[in-house]
């Protein structure tokens, strides 16, 4: 049997009673940076381990932000978490949106736990009820890396949950450039098909059905974005799931430099 100290149990309670509805903006940043979401299904089960796997982590990288990321249904009194060998402790839900059911997304910051050039990290999740999905998202800074603008939205959207429908988040201040989304959910299923993820209107990838394994999915999707706001948004049927990341990086075009604005440069440096 686990034991929660006292305090702790308390610290649970009033983070359910204030974990944020819906998706929102966690973080934002233009430079030399990249961002990448991993995904594992969590087989529906009261323990969710395994080993999340990124596809790159530059050794010269600087990591900006890392968190991981898991779902619980009508389950607000708390989950703990280790990751990469550390125990994270208990922590209260992040986020949740309440309609039929309550879903609730979890958070555990692991910045410090992201090493440059390391690419496989294990976690499990446990001390709640059953699990849908785990996420690990990374931001990380490079000189090596084209300049981006990378925006990470993340939380809990319940989609279809009434019938079909569709729902969308919006991305303010992005320039033209070529995109890609991530998408993360978690409770898809294969039985209901036929979801359809829109950038701006138009169409980009799908279904969404457990490409993970058991209830999850993460989409990595090539878009392109306008100058201002952008849109991302699922369309589904008959499926319910809940929408937990939408990660949004748009690669900037280089600017061409003039032969005169070089010559100019150039002779700064004589």
């Amino acid at each position: 049997m686990v034991r929660i100290p006292l305090l702790a149990l308390l610290g649970l309670v009033l983070a359910s009673a204030v974990a944020n509805a819906g998706l929102s903006t966690s973080f934002r940043r233009t430079g030399k940076v990249a961002l990448e979401v991993a995904g594992a299904a969590g087989g529906n089960a009261p323990l969710a381990s395994g080993t999340l796997s990124l596809s790159r982590l530059p050794a010269s990288a600087t990591v900006l932000k890392a968190t991981l990321y898991a779902s619980q249904v009508n389950n607000g009194a708390g989950l703990s978490a280790r990751f990469s060998g550390v125990d994270l402790g208990p922590t209260g839900p992040a986020a949740s949106d309440a309609v039929i059911q309550v879903l609730y997304s979890y958070e555990w910051d692991v910045t410090s736990l992201v090493l440059p050039g390391k690419l496989g990290y294990t976690y499990s999740v446990f001390s709640g009820s059953a699990i849908a999905g785990v996420a690990l998202a990374v931001v990380w800074e490079d000189i090596n890396e084209p300049t981006r603008i990378v925006v990470l939205v993340d939380g809990m959207r319940q989609v279809g949950e009434i019938g079909a429908e569709t729902e969308s988040t919006s991305i303010d201040d992005l320039g033209h450039g070529n995109t890609t989304i991530s998408i993360f959910t978690v409770l898809d299923d294969t039985i209901n098909t036929g979801e359809i993820v829109a950038y701006n209107g138009v169409g980009i990838g799908g279904p969404i059905d457990d490409n993970l394994g058991l209830l999850a999915s993460l989409l990595q999707l090539e878009g392109e974005s306008v100058t201002g706001t952008n849109t991302v948004s699922i369309v589904t049927g008959t499926d319910h799931m809940g929408w937990m990341i939408a990660g949004v990086s748009v690669t900037m075009p280089s600017v061409p430099v003039s032969p005169t604005t070089w010559t100019a440069v150039k002779s700064l440096f004589r």
